[in-house]
């Protein structure tokens, strides 16, 4: 039994493209502006039996890692997968975020100016 989850190939999940490494505006119900969010997606594993060395491992699958960093300058990470990644992908299609402060309109950003804001706003390397 492995200790980690095996090498091998992961399949990407279509429904996620629109969201890989993509950075929003988040709005509130007037327009103004009352967070930035940046969006990448991720290979995860569940155990699904043993401890340590005895594991074994679920078939890899993708979920989304999620930052928003709020106009006080906070910033907050979550995952999301399985049930809440699809709550999450509805919401996403319809340019609608919920974070634990409430539900926002998000304006998505092309891939150049997501690209700025994974540096500058949230210092993520690529």
């Amino acid at each position: 039994m492995p200790w980690s989850p095996p090498d091998g190939p992961e399949e990407r999940d279509p429904r996620l493209d629109p969201y890989r490494d993509r950075a929003g505006v988040v709005l509130d119900e007037v327009g103004q502006e009352v967070a930035r969010v940046f969006l990448r997606a991720e290979t995860s594993w569940l155990r699904t039996s043993g401890h340590l060395w005895w594991s074994t491992w679920s078939p890899p699958h993708e979920s989304m890692r999620v930052w928003v960093r709020d106009d006080t300058g906070r910033v907050t990470e979550r995952i999301s997968a399985g049930a809440e990644l699809e709550r999450d992908l509805a919401e996403w299609t319809r340019d609608v975020l919920t974070t634990t402060d409430g539900t926002y309109r998000v304006t998505w950003l092309d891939d150049e100016a997501s690209s700025r804001e994974r540096l500058e706003t949230f210092g993520l390397e690529d």
